[in-house]
């Protein structure tokens, strides 16, 4: 796979929905106050969805205001990566995000705070659009959120063009060589050559994302949402790990792109560059720990030298 390649399977959700949440959260007055951009990851589980805001340690550094807040709203710093951490057990209207991203076919791919309100991008198909319409119109649609944009899915490099001229981006990709056990048709149920987008972090390890596959092999119990597009949640260990909280902090990333073709599966994530070493090490542990997966770094490069050099229009 190659990020061309990532770009022309994920236009195959040809629609864009951007949630513009503005609730009086401390971190939103605090990004408006300071003009900061925060990269935020949205995760859901157990029956609840939640937000974990990132700052890293040496951005932080120096800078007495920040310090002062992230002390004061019990930021963890784990291998200085500093984190705040919100969910719907506290702010109840995140789980109008958890039906949203319950619809076929939707999946978040950036989410971030900037100049005082939420921004969280999914992407789905148009055939969902009638579904998507009826939970933006529920009658119990908390105040605060709102519809910041709903569109053909056309801008997707535009979108992460601003945000990295924000906290610059890095693309990180790494190939493996399965066990033959997970390639069996209960553990890979979409057959041996597709290529999948992660519809949102969980909480429990699992894997729920949006496959694009040619395969005469799909199981049964794939949703299919249209040809050659269905939706799953599977497990993996390996990944399980790289995904996981581990000391209690999950790495922030925008897109998580898995392929697997002739054998080689293929992980790859678009992260911000401060978080790009952590991740590097998530990745050299998983290699200790899976010493049969044959893990091997292939990229590690900026998400500009990807990107056209056009003008960016920023996020209206």
């Amino acid at each position: 796979m190659n990020f061309q390649e990532s770009f022309l399977a994920a236009n195959k959700l040809d629609m864009e929905l951007v949630i513009e949440n503005e609730g009086n959260f401390p971190i939103e007055a605090f990004s408006r106050d300071h003009d900061l951009f925060i990269p935020a990851l949205l995760s859901a589980g157990n029956g609840k969805v939640s937000v974990m805001y990132y700052f890293s340690e040496a951005a932080v550094k120096g800078k007495r205001d920040v310090e002062i807040f992230l002390n004061r709203y019990g930021a963890r710093n784990n291998e200085g990566i500093l984190t705040l951490y919100a969910s719907s057990s506290k702010y109840p209207q995140y789980n109008t995000l958890q039906r949203i991203l319950d619809i076929p076919s939707v999946l978040n791919y950036a989410s971030y705070v900037w100049k005082g309100k939420h921004y969280f991008h999914f992407i789905f198909r148009h055939e969902f659009l009638r579904q998507v319409s009826d939970s933006l119109l529920s009658s119990d649609l908390p105040s605060g959120i709102n519809v910041h944009r709903l569109s053909r899915n056309d801008r997707m490099s535009d979108v992460l063009r601003w945000i990295d001229g924000h906290v610059e981006l890095y693309e990180v990709t790494f190939d493996t060589v399965p066990p033959l056990d997970e390639l069996s048709p209960e553990k890979n149920p979409i057959g041996m050559e597709w290529i999948r987008e992660i519809k949102y972090r969980t909480t429990d390890s699992s894997i729920r994302a949006v496959y694009f596959s040619i395969s005469k092999d799909v199981s049964a119990s794939a949703l299919k949402i249209v040809e050659n597009i269905y939706e799953i949640q599977t497990s993996n260990n390996m990944l399980g790990f790289l995904s996981s909280r581990e000391h209690n902090v999950m790495i922030p990333s925008f897109r998580r792109i898995h392929t697997l073709s002739g054998g080689i599966f293929t992980v790859t994530l678009i992260l911000p560059r401060s978080f790009v070493s952590d991740y590097v090490k998530k990745i050299a542990r998983s290699r200790q720990d899976f010493l049969n997966w044959n893990v091997k770094i292939r990229n590690v490069r900026p998400l500009s030298a990807l990107l056209n050099k056009s003008n960016v229009p920023g996020i209206s």
